[in-house]
Parts: C-alpha cells; structure tokens; sequence
C-alpha cells in the first residue's frame, strides 16, 4: 500500500505517484487537510483532517497529519499482532497526551523561545541535528524557520553533522540538536560538544528534567515528559514555528506569507506554482 500526504490534496508529486501507484494495481491511502481534493479522489481510501489555508508555513498540517500517522500505525500494530496489548494502551494514552502536551509548551515555553530568536537573529545560518524518527523532525525545523525567517538552516543526521559540519562552525552559525532520550541522544550530545570547542552556540531542544545535553547547551528549550524518539517529532514540529515565527518577527520579515509581499519573490512563486497548479 502507498499512503500519499498532501495538504491541499493538490501537490503535483503526490498527485503523480498516486496516479503511478493506481496504475500498477498498488492499494492508496490519502492523507490530507483539504476535504474534496483531487488527491482523495484518486486514492482508494482517504484520511482527511480539514485545518484550512491560513497562512504561507501552514503550522497546523504537519502535526495533525503526524498525529493520523500514529494513529494509524497504532491501529495496524493492534491489528497484524505487532503490538501487544499493554503495548498498544501505552502508546494510544501517550498518543492522547499530545495535544496537552502541546498546550503545556506553549504555554511555558513561549517567551524563552522569543528570547532564543532575539539571540540568534543574527546568525548566518543555523545547522539542525536529528537523530532515527527526529532526522525529520530536523528536516520539518529546518523547513520552518527558512520559511518564516529566511534564515538558511541545513538539516544532518547525526554523524553527517560530525563529518560535514566541522568547517562551517562559527561564531555566526550555531548548532540545534533534537535530542530527546533515546538512540540518538549520545551522537547528539557529541555534536553540541563539538560545536562548542569550536566556540559556536548550540541550541538543544530537549525534554524536561535532562541533565547532560542541557548543561553544555548555549540555549534551551524543554517539552513536557515523559517523551521518548518516537513522539518527539509533534513537538519538535510545534517548537520549531514558534523558533521561526519568532525569528521572522526579529529579523524583519513577516513569517506567514512566505514572502510574495516581495515582489521579485511573488514572480518566483508564481514561476514555480503557476495559478491553478498547486
């Protein structure tokens, strides 16, 4: 089976591997925001959870997108046997704790990332580490605060960081780490040392109560525990626009419309994204 994420439900890769997947006989899933898409239409089954266009980055459809995931492998985890039964209550009442979880950060953690943003403003460009599931969590962060700042930030595994990322370290360019417990963590807490015997900051997105990246870190930011690798990545999501957002703001650019406000930008997204094409 292919299961296809789009947003709009409109994406033309997505559209075209659907098509490609329906022609070879492959069973779709579509995944989507946009209840009535093309992408649905096309897909033998469909999950569509409607958050509306609100604004360029759109924050709300990756994290709901991520959370049908979840559930959707719980569901398949319950029913081929791969999760027992203590094992599938733990992770639908981790799953459900989400959104609390959520609500909880920002609440406590809004004005530290403000603060984080205002002390990073001016950096040439930020280099985010993620480990196993949160190698995404990287790539989604990275995504967001070039969006909404237009601040270059390159996502790395953990050991790309350690043999690509060495002779870029700087005073002007620092290092995030999504570094919650897990496989990853010890290759992550390397990279925060390494960064910093270069004498560049590093920024360790963390869960609440760690007590060994966080010591070495420049900057912090803390998600309520108990969180492991694989349920970071909705928060990470979450706190990297709000870094994004707060960094737009500093930096002078307004985060939501992903610059068509500028008109050489505008033509390039219209180059890109033709009317009617997306």
């Amino acid at each position: 089976a292919l299961i296809v994420q789009s947003a709009t439900g409109a994406s033309i890769e997505t559209l075209d591997a659907a098509r490609h997947a329906a022609d070879l006989g492959v069973l779709t899933v579509s995944m989507t925001n946009t209840q009535g898409s093309v992408l649905e239409e096309l897909c033998d089954e469909g999950i569509c959870f409607p958050t509306g266009q609100r604004c360029g980055p759109d924050v709300s459809v990756l994290t709901t997108r991520l959370v049908l995931l979840y559930l959707l492998a719980l569901e398949v985890g319950v029913s081929t046997g791969t999760l027992s039964a203590h094992e599938a209550d733990a992770l639908g009442h981790a799953i459900g704790q989400l959104p609390d979880a959520a609500a909880q950060f920002l609440q406590e953690e809004d004005l530290n990332v403000s603060q984080i943003a205002n002390a990073l403003k001016d950096q040439r460009a930020l280099m985010m580490v993620g480990g196993g599931p949160n190698w995404f969590s990287a790539r989604e962060g990275a995504l967001k605060v070039e969006e909404e700042s237009s601040l270059l930030c390159k996502a790395y595994r953990p050991a790309e960081y350690a043999h690509n990322a060495i002779a870029l370290l700087s005073d002007e360019v620092s290092t995030v780490v999504i570094a919650p417990p897990g496989k990853a963590y010890a290759r992550l807490h390397d990279a925060v040392r390494t960064a910093r015997a270069a004498r560049s900051s590093t920024l360790a997105l963390v869960v609440e109560g760690d007590g060994a990246i966080a010591p070495d870190a420049t900057f912090v930011i803390a998600v309520p525990e108990p969180l492991g690798e694989m349920l970071m990545p909705p928060l990470a999501a979450i706190a990297f626009q709000l870094l994004g957002y707060y960094l737009g703001v500093e930096r002078g650019y307004d985060p939501d419309p992903l610059r068509p406000d500028d008109l050489d930008h505008a033509r390039a997204w219209l180059t890109a994204f033709p009317f009617g094409s997306h």
